[in-house]
Formats: structure tokens, C-alpha cells, sequence
């Protein structure tokens, strides 16, 4: 049996596999996320721990004999996040996460202080990194800087509660701006550029290595009668070994909360001025090259609860399910009823939280522009859904201009439940996108197969895609007019940056 923990932003989940990949059961704990200034976003690492332990309890006190015969637990986590432990090992601060943009002054002071730093991470340096968030900490919040004796990413915390172990994974940490992402090891330059040492740093080993064993306390505690070994991924990684995407040219296009396109090549693909993140992959010789979108189903949610009558949360799901179905009923996807909708049909920008591919502002604003008194609420959900679609085009676009090769695009998420988003993608893309049986799975089943790996089975044997349930071909017919409005599209953002 094999567990994987997949700690998001929102809660983390955990499933319990059997050696087939049979998921016998899951878990799941809802977290909270604090802002107390503008652009800050940050939570508890203890409030992880107890959502782990939460859900690791529920499964044993469900499932008490198949839990004795764990051997091997993989982790997901969110990528970013800045956990500061002194040397008792005991939290100074909140951490703060991915989505947090106050460190926009200080990516310009890192480049100033590490300048081969693009070179030697592949990457620009965004506000969501982890090391800027270090320097922040250094100039704002230097008491904390100074006793800070460890530095863990999320899921490398997790581990550590777990293990006892400072390790963390190349996949994650290629996240950090800290590592030399071509060698695949810490960068010295770096991390001494901003007072920092390797001492601060996690051991390194790859995504489907051992991180660490299970201390006996924990084994005890949930029954465990195997030794434990620990690994795991960044949450992207993971959510591709889930699916399968291990392979030169695999592509997946994820539609959650943020939109991600992860392509899988056997070389550094690094662009950084174009804002494609380069990374390791999970197995060595393997790296990835990625694009990252802030607000996608964040931006569908933020259209319905706007336009919505009824704005109680637990409705949520239904109005997407009710507004999905009149855009599809009042603006079917075919050339007459786009141009019979042309008028005051308007062009949305999805940039409700800033944005990194392609513009890598973590105070870039949304825009809807094109309003008349035409215009309806069909039309501005069609908008929504239109504008993620640009979005992911331009993203893919600078993917391919940083040497990506696209083969086959898989496409996971709990967007991939909207079938009129997935035709319209598809049609905006002009690329054909295929939906997996286990697409919305997300990173609790690659972190399982990971821990699979670590413990000693073949990669070829327990990394496979999913069945191919449907193919969504591109629209013929609307691809003139999509055409034409994205080129209007690509006209917004260097306006109303200005602005």
C-alpha cells in the first residue's frame, strides 16, 4: 500500500493506493489563507501538519489493517513557499506562498546582487519565487532573517515533520531561484548574493528518489508496520507523473485555479525573457518547461459570483453549470452566431491576480474591453472563458518560441468538466486536446507512484497514461474570427499597462 499527499493551497488531500493503483480511499482538509496587506498572501505550516495528520487519521480509523502495510508515502506541495525554521527547528513566520506579490522591488535587487542569476537558474526572476521572498525577510524583518537556520519549501516541511530529514527534490527546487537547474545542485553565487549558505539549504535528490524514512513515533502512531520511505514533487511534477507526462514532448494543459501548459524534454529549454519557466523533471536527465496563467478557474468563479443573484458559496458550482449552459444556449461556437454576436461582444483580459507567462507583473490588472449596451451576461462569461482561452495561446506560443516541442496535449483540471471551454481552448489553440480517464486526479496519485518508484519498482511499470476518453478537435468554422479577436486581444495589455 502507498499513500500520496497532495498539499495545495486550498487543502490538502490524501489517497490510499494499492500495489495496482487502485485508489481504496481518500481524505481531504480545507485550509485557510491569511492577507493581511495587499498583494501578501501567507498561512500556517502548522495548520499543514494538522490537516495531514487529520487525514492520515481518517484513513487508518477507516481503513485500519490496509494502513500496517504502507511502505511508502509521496508528497506533492505547492512550489514557492519560504518555511524559515531556527535552529530548534521551530517556525519564525507565517509562511509565504506562491501567489504572494509583494517582492516586486526586490526581483530587481536580486538581479542587481546575483547577476548570472538567469543564466544559472534559467529563469526570470518572478515575484512568486522563493528567493526574493528571502530578501524581503532580510530588509524588512531582519531578527527573523538572522535566526533564520532552515529554509524548506511546503511539501519539504511536510517531509521533515515526517522524517526528521532536511531534503528536498530537484523539481521543487528548481522553484527557488536558488538552483543551478542545467547541474541540477545549489547554486553558492546565489544563495551567498543574498546571505545565504548551503547550510540553510535542504539535501538535494531527484523526485523519484528516497527523501527519508518514517520516524518510528509516526509509524507507531498510525500503525505502520513497513519501514516508510518519503519522497515526492512540486505540485505541476506531480500532476504530470499522475497523468503520465514523463516522455520527450509529452504536453499537458491544466485548467484548475491557475493555468498551467508543462512540456517534458530532454534538455534545458530556458527563455526567460518570454516567462516560460524551466525546470527539472522528476527522474534525472528529464527537464520540463512550463507556462504559468494566475487566474483561470479563479477568473470563471470571479464572473459567476459577480454576476450571479444568488452569491452563497456552496451554489458556486451550480451557477458555473447554469451560466455554462446559456453561453452555449445564446452564443453556440460556429462563425453565424459569433459575428450574429459580434456587437458588443467584448475581449476580457484574465490578469484578476496579476500574471506571470507573459508578462511576469505581479500587478498586472484584468481588463473588458468593448462594452455597449448590447452587451449581456452571456456575452461577458463568453468573454471570460474566450480571454483564458488567449491566454493559454500566447502562453503556448512562448513555449514553442523557447524551443518547446509540442507533441500530443493532454489536458487535466477541474475546468476540464466544462466541455464548451474545452472546444473553445481547443478551437482557439487550432490544436487537437485529449481528455484522460483520470484527468482531474491531480497530484495526490503522481506523489503515490512517485513513493511506488522510491521503493524499488520500474518506472515503466508504474508511470502510464490514462485511457484516452474523448478527443476535442479545433472548430473549422470560427477559426477566422477567433483569429481576428486575438489579435485584438494581444493589443490590450501593452495599453493598459501604460495606463
Amino acid at each position: 500500500m502507498f499513500l500520496g499527499i497532495d498539499l495545495g493551497t486550498s487543502s490538502v488531500k490524501t489517497i490510499l493506493l494499492d500495489s495496482t493503483q487502485k485508489i481504496i480511499d481518500s481524505a481531504s482538509v480545507a485550509f485557510s489563507i491569511s492577507r493581511p496587506k495587499p498583494l501578501w498572501s501567507e498561512q500556517n505550516p502548522q495548520e499543514w501538519w494538522d490537516g495531514v495528520i487529520q487525514t492520515l487519521q481518517d484513513l487508518k480509523t477507516r481503513n485500519p489493517t490496509l494502513m500496517k502495510q504502507v511502505a511508502g508515502i509521496g508528497l506533492s506541495g505547492q512550489m514557492h513557499g519560504a518555511v524559515l525554521l531556527d535552529k530548534e527547528n521551530k517556525v519564525l513566520r507565517p509562511a509565504i506562498l506562491w501567489n504572494d506579490g509583494r517582492t516586486q522591488a526586490e526581483c530587481s535587487e536580486l538581479e542587481s546582487l546575483a547577476p548570472h542569476i538567469q543564466e544559472i537558474t534559467t529563469n526570470l526572476t518572478m515575484a512568486g519565487f522563493t528567493a526574493p521572498k528571502l530578501l524581503w525577510v532580510k530588509k524588512y524583518e531582519n531578527e527573523i532573517f538572522q535566526k533564520t537556520a532552515k529554509v524548506l519549501l511546503p511539501k519539504d516541511y511536510i517531509c521533515f515533520k515526517l522524517t526528521g530529514e532536511y531534503v528536498s527534490d530537484t523539481s521543487d527546487a528548481s522553484g527557488t531561484l536558488w538552483l543551478d537547474v542545467k547541474k541540477r545542485t545549489w547554486s553558492q553565487e546565489i544563495l551567498q548574493a543574498q546571505g545565504l549558505s548551503l547550510s540553510h539549504m535542504p539535501k538535494l535528490v531527484e523526485g523519484s528518489q528516497a527523501m527519508g524514512k518514517v520516524k518510528e513515533e509516526i509509524k507507531k502512531h498510525f500503525g505502520f508496520e513497513k519501514e516508510v520511505i518519503v519522497t515526492g514533487a512540486g505540485d505541476n511534477v506531480a500532476n504530470a507523473v499522475g497523468l503520465g507526462i514523463i516522455d520527450n514532448r509529452d504536453t499537458l494543459l491544466s485548467i484548475g485555479t491557475s493555468g498551467v501548459i508543462f512540456n517534458v524534454s530532454d534538455q534545458v529549454n530556458a527563455n526567460p525573457e518570454l516567462t516560460v519557466h524551466s525546470f527539472c523533471h522528476a527522474f534525472p536527465n528529464t527537464w520540463h518547461t512550463m507556462s504559468v496563467n494566475l487566474a483561470v478557474s479563479a477568473a470563471i468563479n470571479w464572473g459567476v459570483e459577480t454576476l450571479s443573484n444568488d452569491k452563497k458559496q456552496e451554489n458556486l458550482i451550480q451557477n458555473i453549470i447554469k451560466l455554462s449552459q446559456e453561453i452555449q444556449d445564446s452564443i453556440p461556437l460556429t462563425k453565424t452566431s459569433l459575428e450574429t454576436n459580434e456587437n458588443g461582444l467584448p475581449i476580457f483580459l484574465p490578469y484578476l491576480s496579476g500574471e506571470r507567462t507573459p508578462c511576469n507583473n505581479s500587478m498586472a490588472t484584468g481588463s473588458m474591453i468593448g462594452l455597449t449596451l448590447e452587451t449581456t451576461t452571456q456575452k461577458i462569461m463568453y468573454a471570460i472563458l474566450e480571454g483564458i482561452g488567449f491566454n493559454f495561446r500566447q502562453s503556448l506560443e512562448c513555449l514553442q518560441a523557447s524551443g518547446a516541442n509540442i507533441g500530443k496535449i493532454y489536458v487535466a483540471g477541474g475546468g476540464t468538466q466544462n466541455a464548451y471551454l474545452l472546444d473553445l481552448i481547443a478551437s482557439i489553440l487550432n490544436i487537437e486536446l485529449y481528455l484522460t480517464q483520470d484527468s482531474a486526479v491531480g497530484g495526490a496519485l503522481g506523489a503515490a507512484r512517485l513513493a511506488m518508484i522510491a521503493t524499488g519498482e520500474s518506472i515503466r511499470q508504474v508511470v502510464y497514461k490514462p485511457k484516452i476518453i474523448k478527443t476535442i478537435a479545433p472548430i473549422e468554422s470560427v477559426q477566422s474570427i477567433l483569429n481576428t479577436r486575438y489579435q485584438r486581444y494581444l493589443k490590450i495589455y501593452p495599453i493598459t499597462k501604460q495606463i
